[in-house]
């Protein structure tokens, strides 16, 4: 597996500002006054309990450590980091991380009364030929790339308002709610531009008219699809299929994994593993405290076992 070989974005300070609202922390192991092991977690309250929980427009959250130490450290190493960080955690009602999917082992949270649920996203390893990616793409996808290639450039899009505005009229077109928050998602671009870690793709007529877009973020180790969205025609045409290829090009050429960012939802999977992705799970980590949740929890579970005979 690529493992990142530096904190990934989603941990980053200046993401995790924007995202949480400043409303963040850090739990650290510290060896010989280096940081070896980090574990940012994001403090929510809600009626009184708090929530170390998933903040918006973040794909994990869970433990790093540094890469030269994760490779060569044994189990035992590993439990003990892994039991450390989460012991510096704030008292809580409900946790919940989502782990990226190099870290394969969560036995020492178990042990302290936590679960786990497996879900998972869909990559792209870099070190796989383009032409064998191409290969491994589904026919019929393949047609309508090929087809949109005809029809459409992609180019670089620097207007967040344009790309933005797409994606609001694709959720329209599909007759869905937009989940996304213009004011939060405008400022995550301006930091991420700042730190050149975006890039949003435009696919483009030959009139030079905007018809699908695609926001692209980057680290030392991979590429994310975070969004996309296509006009009523470039939906018809499906663009965004050209536009996810031509990331996936991107990634392959700065030897970055592409990762699609998952979904556990039936049509969303089927069209990621169009493009012959790699299917990796992943853990989401979670943990109640608070009597008020569990009991909460207990009540659900007692009313659908009715709903249900």
């Amino acid at each position: 597996m690529h493992t990142p070989t530096e904190i990934p974005i989603f941990h980053k300070p200046f993401y995790l500002d924007v995202v949480t609202n400043k409303s963040w922390d850090v739990c650290a192991v510290i060896k010989n006054n280096e940081i070896i092991a980090t574990l940012p977690y994001y403090i929510r309250k809600y009626k009184g309990i708090t929530f170390l929980d998933m903040p918006p427009l973040n794909q994990f959250l869970g433990p790093w450590i540094k890469p030269d130490i994760l490779k060569n450290i044994s189990y035992r190493k590993y439990h003990e980091i892994i039991e450390t960080l989460y012991s510096q955690l704030p008292e809580f009602g409900c946790c919940n991380h989502h782990w990226h999917y190099t870290y394969q082992n969560w036995l020492p949270l178990y042990w302290k009364g936590f679960k786990q649920t497996t879900r998972y996203t869909y990559i792209i390893p870099f070190e796989q030929s383009i032409e064998t990616t191409w290969e491994n793409i589904n026919y019929s996808t393949k047609r309508e790339i090929s087809k949109c290639q005809q029809n459409y450039k992609v180019e670089p899009l620097d207007d967040f308002d344009a790309f933005f505005n797409l994606v609001k009229e694709n959720f329209l077109i599909k007759k869905k709610n937009n989940p996304l928050n213009y004011s939060m998602f405008s400022e995550l671009d301006k930091a991420c531009r700042i730190n050149n870690n975006r890039l949003i793709l435009g696919a483009f007529d030959n009139s030079k008219s905007l018809h699908g877009v695609i926001y692209l973020l980057f680290d030392s180790s991979s590429v994310y699809y975070i969004a996309g969205g296509c006009d009523s025609t470039g939906f018809k045409d499906e663009a965004i299929k050209l536009l996810i290829w031509e990331a996936i090009r991107i990634a392959n050429e700065r030897k970055l994994v592409f990762d699609f960012e998952g979904s556990m939802m039936k049509n969303v999977e089927f069209f990621f593993n169009s493009f012959g992705s790699i299917q990796q799970g992943y853990f989401a980590i979670s943990k109640v405290n608070s009597k008020r949740l569990l009991i909460n929890e207990f009540v659900k579970n007692i009313l659908k076992k009715k709903s249900d005979l």
